[in-house]
């Protein structure tokens, strides 16, 4: 049988990061359903309560009808008067039946009914905001172990490509190594808000590894000195650049990226600025292995705002890609310099071709140590998501069941709210039953014959008289005159 608690979870596949968004939203999003179906009942009730109430005032109005002076009002003890007048007293009877429909489904349903609705929505909503944080918090960690990785598998490889140029006959690393690399795919996993600090993973870290921990905590620009390996001393969001890659996109960037010259008010024309959707649009279109989406394409901005390299023309200190929100090169954008501008390295090459172009200067040692302390970290990192992961994912469990037995239980309510429905609805037809009975006994009260002899007894005029005409002659006596008739 299926269950909630084995029915919403992400399966991302073999290799990836576990995933944990998309199946509590969208038995969330059946749960709203469940709140607006509670809401559609309600809209249902209410207004069959106007109707009766509706139809109970239109009866009481029909029942007061005043008497015609010319008809029913004249003829009192006449037996269709006393039955039309009983007709009256049945409508109104009638309209007191609706009138106590109307009020009892206000009691007895839809007062409930809104109680219970109002509660659940309030409860889902509450238990979601818990489990949307727990989520985010975990994707966050799950960010952060992606990137830890991918900087440890670059300082790895940097450092395997030093030893095999130091060691050109040696396929295998010496036995003292305390680092691995393997080929993995790309994971990808949602890079949380650039607002949000990642320093959780710098108090579990060795002391020694400050150098790694400002590369990925700070996300900023760490200079390589003489003698350094230039790996991923850039962070921007989801993008590890080196400054020589990180130098050659600001100068695509200011050549490519649409600029426009906006007017604010009375400060006057502001000329060169760019928009958030072009600046997003061109990180998705030059990146899309790691700019995904608007969500990545945000981070980087976010971080590139953090990092004082752009300025936003407004009070908003979060980046967004709209095509109304404007943007200007700031002053260490504009000057920023590579270390390695001058060599002759092409932009498109290989990540592995350009460091071994850079690091043939830089011990095997040294590089060793780096993959070593960003392995640590990268350890450390996958430890802390670990607990978090089991620790969500004993939540989600416990959340999923309850979720279950509240929409089971908003469904059996439902149920027995139709059900209160029925019971409640038959109470008119039994009154009109009984006003049926009662107008079938008016209808055999009306006597036409009686009403007949009614009228003429208080209508007559008197019986039948003949009275002729006589003929009376001119001078003759009286017994002299003629009938006709």
């Amino acid at each position: 049988m299926l269950k909630y608690e084995n029915s919403f979870w992400d399966n991302p596949g073999t290799g990836q990061l576990p995933r944990y968004e998309r199946g509590p939203q969208r038995l969330y999003e059946k749960l709203e359903q469940g709140s607006v179906e509670c809401e559609e009942l309600l809209a249902y009730f209410s207004e069959r309560i106007a109707v009766e109430e509706a139809y109970a005032a239109g009866l009481r109005k029909l029942a007061a009808r005043p008497l015609i002076s010319d008809g029913f009002g004249r003829d009192e003890g006449a037996t269709l008067k006393t039955a039309f007048r009983g007709l009256l007293a049945e409508s109104i009877n009638l309209a007191g039946a609706h009138s106590d429909l109307a009020l009892e489904l206000q009691s007895s349903v839809v007062q409930p009914l809104r109680s219970f609705s109002t509660e659940h929505r309030s409860r889902v909503r509450a238990s979601w905001r818990l489990i949307d944080d727990a989520v985010r918090r975990a994707a966050g960690e799950l960010a952060q172990v992606d990137r830890n990785h991918r900087v440890y598998t670059q300082k790895a490889a940097a450092a395997e490509e030093l030893r095999l140029m130091e060691s050109p006959g040696t396929l295998q690393p010496p036995a003292s190594a305390e680092f691995e690399v393997k080929a993995r795919a790309s994971l990808a996993v949602d890079v949380p808000s650039a607002g949000m600090s990642p320093t959780s993973a710098e108090d579990a870290a060795d002391g020694d590894v400050a150098l790694q921990r400002r590369l990925i905590a700070d996300g900023g620009a760490l200079s390589s000195g003489p003698g350094e390996l230039d790996v991923a001393s850039i962070v921007l969001g989801n993008v590890a650049l080196t400054r020589h890659e990180f130098h050659v996109m600001l100068q695509r960037m200011q050549t490519e990226v649409p600029q426009h010259d906006v007017r604010f008010g009375i400060l006057g024309t502001f000329r060169g600025l760019i928009s958030g959707e072009s600046l997003a649009g061109w990180w998705c279109t030059n990146y899309p292995t790691v700019v995904r989406g608007e969500a990545d394409a945000t981070a980087v901005g976010q971080s590139m705002l953090a990092q004082g390299f752009l300025r936003f023309m407004g009070r908003r200190s979060l980046f967004q890609s709209r095509s109304n929100a404007y943007y200007q090169w700031k002053r260490p954008a504009l000057d920023f310099q590579s270390d390695d501008d001058t060599a002759d390295v092409s932009d498109d090459e290989p990540l592995g071709n350009r460091q071994a172009l850079l690091g043939r200067a830089v011990s095997y040692e040294r590089a060793r140590r780096e993959a070593d302390e960003a392995s640590k970290i990268y350890r450390t990192s996958v430890l802390r998501a670990e607990v978090v992961r089991t620790g969500l994912e004993e939540q989600l469990t416990n959340y999923l069941d309850c979720m279950e037995v509240w929409e089971l239980n908003r469904l059996m309510h439902a149920k027995s709210t139709l059900a209160e429905y029925a019971r409640i609805a038959k109470r008119p037809v039994a009154a009109e039953l009984a006003i049926g009975d009662r107008l079938e006994v008016y209808e055999e009260s009306v006597k036409p014959p009686q009403d007949i002899q009614w009228g003429i007894e208080a209508y007559g005029t008197g019986r039948f008289t003949p009275h002729p005409i006589l003929f009376r002659p001119h001078a003759l006596s009286p017994a002299e005159f003629q009938i006709f008739g």
